[in-house]
């Protein structure tokens, strides 16, 4: 009977143990509103508890409400400025000490305390890496309209406690070029890349660079230094820097040989890249001129 008890036990600890990590996972806030109020229902938890020792009880009641009360910080992760992340950081930060006594469960705290930073982390290593990709561009909405890209920007700058109105054009130029703001998202370019990698003539090419120019805007030198990669540590599509003279071709005849030299270019780059991989410079000269 003491060993069903007992199995009975832990069976208990593990459930609550379950509830408290679930609590402090990054999935945790696509699960349904419905599931989330249920692993958070304090009831249920002491439903869960009555079987266990009383010190016991009281050590799971606390680390349940620091997870609960982390998971609701964090419930808005995605959105929180750099000030904002500061002073969630300083909320969860567990207390060795509470009114002079030790905190006999600091150590399991700062275990949900490390996942929690993980997750603050995680938003902001995005932010350096995709930071268009915040804005919810809506359905059915071109991230390529000038709408688009100063929603985009505005969020950018939201991040770092600014706004696009804060901001004069030549500032934000200057912050383009230096990496500091990006127009599309890692997933807008990736689709981008498709469609132009996709064209398969030098009119074709001029039809996409005057749409992007209808679209972008205001904001199409941007767009433009942005898709052909000029600026520092951004991503790109291949489109040539000086693919906006495409616009600005009449002649189809030209406008092909326009495109061919082109993709020319970029198959000797690529078959240029492919004979010297694994190998540097100096050995392929040892190579072709012996001593």
């Amino acid at each position: 009977m003491q060993r069903l008890q007992s199995a009975f036990a832990g069976q208990v600890r593990q459930s609550i143990e379950f509830d408290i990590g679930s609590m402090l996972d990054p999935s945790f806030r696509e699960l349904k509103p419905d599931v989330q109020r249920r692993i958070k229902s304090e009831d249920a938890l002491e439903a869960k508890l009555a079987p266990l020792p009383a010190e016991e009880q009281d050590a799971y009641r606390a680390l349940f409400g620091y997870a609960k009360n982390a998971s609701d910080l964090l419930a808005d992760v995605e959105v929180m400025n750099m000030q904002e992340l500061a002073n969630t950081e300083a909320l969860l930060r567990p207390d060795r000490y509470i009114e002079g006594e030790q905190n006999k469960i600091f150590n399991e705290q700062a275990g949900l305390y490390n996942q929690a930073i993980k997750q603050m982390a995680a938003v902001q290593e995005r932010r350096i890496k995709d930071p268009a990709s915040f804005y919810k561009i809506p359905e059915g909405q071109s991230p390529f309209t000038a709408t688009t890209i100063k929603e985009v920007l505005n969020t950018e700058l939201e991040y770092v406690g600014s706004s696009i109105e804060a901001v004069s054009d030549k500032e934000l130029r200057r912050m383009h070029i230096n990496g500091n703001v990006r127009l599309f998202s890692n997933e807008t370019l990736k689709a981008l890349k498709t469609e132009y990698d996709g064209l398969e003539s030098g009119p074709q090419v001029r039809t996409f660079v005057q749409q992007f120019e209808r679209q972008t805007q205001k904001y199409g030198p941007m767009a433009f230094a942005e898709v052909a990669g000029t600026n520092k540590n951004q991503p790109s599509i291949g489109l040539p820097a000086r693919a906006m003279l495409y616009a600005e071709i009449s002649s189809d005849g030209t406008l092909q040989n326009l495109f061919d030299s082109e993709r020319n270019a970029k198959v000797n780059r690529e078959n240029t890249s492919n004979i010297f991989e694994g190998s540097n410079l100096n050995e392929r000269l040892t190579q072709a001129v012996p001593p």
